[in-house]
């Protein structure tokens, strides 16, 4: 788990990608959890804990840098499309080692596409190493067709004369 905030809310990090999660109370921030995935729909994905592997996992040590931050850019949003009923979301991840990255996930009846902007670089380069992985992560947490493109954000320019 990358973090948790006062009350069952946390953040889960799976295969890289930060989700916002209810999570039980004895689950702390840095421990490595086992999970199952006991139930998947358009609006929600259900994954239990295994309750042996929780009690005999060691916990992470903590990291020194402040813990990442999810936010929403765009509020989940559903519309009729060309290929049936289309859903939408925009987050936005924020950590210490990969800066800001902007994830656009759209979800249409066979597919699930997944287009990361981080920043020149680095960040962009672990992005893109590991852009197999999320897209192998969309598709057996969907059950859908995924599609994972990594491109380098382009920040604004502020420039006075």
């Amino acid at each position: 788990m990358a973090s948790r905030g006062d009350g069952p809310l946390g953040v889960l990090v799976l295969a890289g990608v930060p989700l916002r999660a209810t999570l039980p109370e004895e689950v702390k921030a840095g421990e490595t959890l086992r999970l199952t995935v006991s139930e998947v729909s358009p609006e929600r994905i259900v994954l239990r804990m295994d309750a042996a592997a929780f009690a005999l996992a060691a916990p992470a040590p903590l990291p020194q840098a402040p813990p990442a931050r999810v936010g929403v850019d765009e509020r989940p949003r559903r519309r009729r499309g060309a290929q049936g009923e289309e859903a939408t979301v925009a987050l936005r991840f924020e950590s210490a080692a990969l800066g800001r990255l902007d994830l656009r996930i759209e979800v249409t009846a066979g597919t699930v596409r997944a287009v990361v902007a981080v920043s020149p670089g680095e960040p962009y380069e672990l992005a893109d190493g590991d852009a197999g992985g999320l897209r192998d992560a969309l598709a057996a947490k969907t059950a859908r067709q995924a599609a994972v493109r990594v491109v380098p954000r382009r920040d604004p320019l502020d420039v006075y004369a």
